[in-house]
């Protein structure tokens, strides 16, 4: 009963991690920070964050990932290329 609990809670956490667009308005820095605390908060390692990244990434981000997505083969370079990517003039 205690893990069926658990289990509906990590998972209600999960469906509720922020989507990320790549619009200008959007602040990657501030989403790759609620991403990878919602990520490792239900346990999940660097590998296989990579794994399931794109299911938080839509528009132009989703686009972006799809076209780089054989040269992300780890956590910190997906997170350096988003970054370097999606960050916006304001950001800068």
């Amino acid at each position: 009963m205690a893990e069926e609990l658990f289990n509906a809670i990590l998972l209600n956490s999960l469906e509720k991690l922020p989507l990320f667009g790549g619009q200008r308005n959007e602040n990657v820095e501030k989403w790759l920070e609620e991403i990878t605390d919602g990520l490792n908060f239900a346990g999940f390692y660097d590998d296989q964050k990579v794994r399931v990244i794109h299911t938080y990434l839509t528009g132009e981000a989703r686009e972006w990932i799809i076209k780089n997505m054989s040269v992300l083969d780890s956590w910190s370079t997906f997170v350096g290329a988003i970054s370097r990517a999606h960050s916006s003039s304001v950001q800068q």
